[in-house]
């Protein structure tokens, strides 16, 4: 997927933004397998890219907001946001800078895309697929 949110190689250096609204591990393995994901697309940590990490352990909205701002103003290539109240931020916040968001339930109830089939133009969705144990 990677092809369809970064530009071609052209630039030569990605920057990318990542949010959660809190510390988790089930938070923390979206982005890492969406950081695995670049690197199978060729987008390296440290070679051709770098990530800006904020998992904002505060769970306050506001500091979501902040640290989408700061992506805004440091012009960063991508947002990937974690969490629906990550990513609705990250949608309203923006429509120049694309976003790819995982965790986030109902997408299409929350107003975050128009459809799973075809969310719009700046957008990406990753499907967060929970286990459940029954005991």
């Amino acid at each position: 997927f990677a092809g369809c949110i970064l530009p071609a190689f052209a630039k030569g250096h990605y920057l990318t933004g990542s949010i959660q609204i809190v510390k988790h591990p089930d938070l923390d393995n979206s982005f890492l397998g969406f950081k695995k994901a670049l690197e199978g697309s060729g987008f390296i940590e440290g070679e051709n890219t770098t990530f800006i990490v904020n998992n904002n352990p505060s769970g306050k909205i506001e500091g979501v907001k902040e640290a989408i701002q700061e992506y805004i103003d440091k012009n960063v290539d991508l947002i990937f946001a974690v969490t629906s109240p990550c990513a609705m931020t990250a949608v309203k916040s923006t429509s120049a800078i694309p976003v790819v968001f995982a965790a986030v339930r109902e997408p299409v109830k929350l107003g975050i895309v128009k459809s799973l089939e075809h969310p719009g133009q700046m957008l990406q969705v990753l499907y967060w697929f929970i286990r459940y144990t029954i005991l």
